[in-house]
């Protein structure tokens, strides 16, 4: 009997120590060291690689954070690189942002950005489109969607 209620209290302890997830934000100042100004290509990689090999399982808050900084280190690999395979994980993090995260303006702006950057025109006017449906006017940045949307002029 002892042993039967040890086991199970085990399990449960078990049990309720795994299901227990946590917030990304807690890691992300530990791991993430990219803004939008000028960063070293070393610290780029090993951004890149450390948000890799991260575990989303252990996290069920602000997970679309998670992939909003996985496709902001593949697009800023891309700089180094101009690898355009880059772009497209990139585009696939964000895709997995907006998933978790629906119509966040920030990330369908940078999926209208990185379309157009591979000349994917009409799907990065369909994510233009939503981020002005989701972002008030004055937000908008009429001179930053003129050049992204020049590469697609013809």
């Amino acid at each position: 009997m002892k042993l039967t209620i040890t086991l199970f209290l085990l399990l449960v302890s078990n049990a309720f120590a795994i299901s227990q997830k946590g917030d990304y934000k807690t890691v992300r100042e530990s791991i993430t060291k990219l803004s939008c100004k000028t960063v070293d290509s070393l610290t780029v990689v090993k951004t890149n690689l450390e948000l890799i090999k991260l575990d989303t399982n252990l996290f069920d808050k602000n997970v679309d954070l998670y992939y909003r900084d996985l496709g902001w280190s593949y697009y800023r690999l891309h700089l180094y690189t101009k690898d355009t395979d880059l772009i497209r994980k990139s585009i696939d993090s964000y895709l997995k942002a907006n998933f978790h995260k629906p119509n966040d303006p920030s990330t369908l702006w940078e999926l209208a950005h990185l379309n157009y950057i591979i000349q994917e025109c009409s799907t990065g006017l369909q994510f233009l489109e939503k981020f002005k449906s989701v972002t008030e006017k004055q937000y908008w940045r009429e001179d930053q969607i003129k050049l992204m949307t020049k590469r697609c002029d013809n």
